[in-house]
């Protein structure tokens, strides 16, 4: 895979974080409602990336052992979305190798940034900062980042 497609597809990856910001302002009454949800919709997301990652390398059982332990602790607590895009970045490059996978990888990754993106703006109208886009954005880049960084280093 060329430098340049794997970097448009990171960037696309990450874009869906926007469109959640948008969807968070054309439906803010919804959004309130919908926070449990939202949250459930990024759990299952960051499941099925590292359960893709698995199935299509072969995993041993004791690494689906581990899965289901990350599976029960993702549903434990909250997910940080800085720590979730941070997980996302090796995987992302992981998957690479092989298209079939990369094309499940970056689309979930997208499909993650649309709850991600609406959380953050609840989060952002309950402080009664609007112009915070900016510092979110800043705050989860390193996914394109480290994503980028890796193709270049081991790529």
């Amino acid at each position: 895979m060329s430098p340049l497609t794997y970097a448009l597809a990171c960037l696309f990856s990450f874009s869906g974080f926007f469109i959640g910001i948008l969807l968070g302002v054309m439906a803010k009454e919804e959004t309130a409602a919908g926070k449990f949800y939202l949250s459930l919709i990024q759990k299952a997301a960051i499941f099925t990336v590292f359960t893709a990652l698995l199935y299509f390398f072969s995993a041993r059982p004791y690494q689906w052992v581990l899965l289901y332990i990350l599976l029960i602790l993702l549903f434990s607590f909250r997910v940080k979305d800085y720590l979730a895009y941070l997980m996302f970045a090796p995987a992302f490059f992981a998957a690479s190798n092989e298209p079939y996978l990369f094309y499940i990888v970056s689309g979930i990754i997208f499909l993650f940034g649309f709850p991600t993106g609406s959380l953050y703006y609840i989060e952002m109208k309950r402080t009664k900062k609007h112009n915070d886009i900016l510092r979110a954005v800043l705050k989860n880049i390193h996914f394109a980042a480290i994503s980028i960084a890796l193709k270049a280093l081991l790529g």
